[in-house]
């Protein structure tokens, strides 16, 4: 049984390719910007993964300004800029329980001796890391874009939760 990807012409492609960016668009823009967003974190990713599938069949219409071609941020302007020390990639997701098993299965294939892990609900834009120099927190960054996040120090000093003092003097970056 085909998909409807493999379905559709070129030109009803290339219609539907629109359609979905130009919804992406208005959706980053509400979540990103006015921090208002208007659909849940599945459809959008729904739409995105419909774009991807589209622009794999169709590579010829994949257009330079396509969503697909961003990398989400929470960079902010009012903020200081940091360049991370260690790449702060986005996490995997998954809605069912047999995604969580595929995942598992990917990991353990690349981590020999075994692993552990707790599984938690994402939630967007808590992601940061924070930067210990000989034990002491020295500076707490946002996710950015992955490679730049803001110094979000002062902020996060103020939580009771971070702990400020490592109990032996290491140098780490904790995410």
């Amino acid at each position: 049984m085909s998909s409807p990807i493999e379905e559709l012409s070129k030109e009803e492609a290339a219609k539907r390719i629109g359609e979905i960016s130009d919804a992406l668009r208005r959706f980053e823009y509400e979540y990103y910007v006015l921090s208002e967003p208007t659909v849940s974190d599945r459809e959008y990713d729904g739409l995105y993964d419909e774009l991807l599938a589209l622009e794999q069949r169709f590579p010829s219409l994949i257009a330079e300004d396509s969503p697909s071609r961003r990398i989400g941020s929470d960079l902010s302007s009012e903020l200081p800029e940091v360049r991370h020390t260690i790449p702060v990639l986005s996490l995997d997701k998954a809605y069912s329980s047999e995604e969580i098993r595929q995942w598992i299965v990917r990991c353990s294939r690349q981590l020999e001796g075994g692993f552990h892990i707790i599984i938690e609900e994402k939630m967007d834009g808590s992601s940061l890391v924070l930067y210990y120099e000989d034990g002491v927190l020295a500076r707490a960054v946002s996710r950015g874009n992955g490679e730049v996040g803001n110094d979000i120090s002062a902020n996060v000093r103020t939580n009771r939760r971070i702990t400020l003092r490592l109990p032996r003097p290491v140098t780490a970056a904790i995410r």
